[in-house]
């Protein structure tokens, strides 16, 4: 089973509060400090790693089943407008499907019967192998998530 997290870019204001708060350090130093926490946030979840909170627990949690797709929402909010598209092999078409909410600390199976082309027609599991699996998601302060994942075969 393929599993991946992700993580908003925060924690600037961290980094820049904690550079200013080293003694000799200046302004610039803090800018360079914040510019260089957002990179490594950003290649943790571009190189494939898990990013995870400061105590070091994964947020929004993506994984393959036979099934569907399975998420689990650890972020602490509760997620609204969660889009997850799963790309497949066969076709540039996505199958699609919105959720309106997902509640914090929920873990959730979405079947595969719930999925639909831009066209209307089902996913067919049978028919059908998928390459990867996006998922497009707000909290309730309209942060924005964004994770892919590769299929598990």
């Amino acid at each position: 089973m393929s599993k991946t997290t992700l993580l908003p870019i925060v924690g600037l204001t961290l980094a820049l509060a904690s550079a200013v708060a080293v003694s000799g350090c200046s302004k610039g130093d803090a800018a360079k400090a914040a510019a260089a926490t957002a990179d490594a946030t950003a290649g943790a979840a571009a190189d494939g790693s898990a990013p995870a909170d400061a105590a070091g627990q994964p947020q929004l949690i993506v994984e393959s089943s036979p099934k569907g797709v399975v998420l689990e929402n650890k972020i602490g909010k509760r997620l609204m407008n969660v889009r997850i598209s799963v790309e497949i092999k066969e076709s540039p078409v996505p199958f699609v499907v919105v959720l309106p909410t997902l509640d914090k600390e929920t873990r959730l199976l979405v079947d595969w019967l719930r999925f639909r082309s831009d066209e209307a027609a089902l996913y067919d599991s049978s028919a059908h192998h998928p390459k990867q699996v996006t998922v497009f998601a707000k909290d309730i302060f309209s942060k924005n998530y964004e994770v892919t994942i590769p299929w598990a075969e």
